[in-house]
């Protein structure tokens, strides 16, 4: 893929499981259109891909062609529901707070 979202690192034509995330279990994934997100059980969010507005959460913005962790949410928060869009991201807590991060020049 162009940016790299599915955290492979190369074009991926067949289901194949992502091995960098094989020590975790994944319970929630959102592909958007250049990046994935992805939250395990054991309360770890990763982020692949595109990241022309930061929208990887990593703090900066540099395309990654394999799955980061994104420090900010790791003992803070409990992820309930992810969503990707074209250049956002956002996350929902069970305790109901709203994070979002990427572009922010549409509203």
């Amino acid at each position: 893929t162009l940016f790299r979202s599915l955290g492979a690192g190369n074009t991926v034509t067949t289901p194949t499981c992502v091995k960098a995330l094989k020590s975790e279990t994944v319970t929630i994934a959102a592909c958007g259109r250049n990046h994935t997100l992805v939250y395990t059980a054991q309360g770890n969010l990763y982020a692949a891909g595109g990241n022309s507005e930061g929208q990887l959460g990593l703090g900066h913005a540099e395309e990654r062609t394999g799955f980061q962790k994104v420090t900010f949410f790791t003992n803070q928060y409990v992820i309930k529901h992810l969503s990707a869009g074209s250049n956002t991201s956002a996350a929902l807590t069970e305790d109901g707070k709203l994070f979002m991060w990427g572009d922010n020049s549409v509203g």
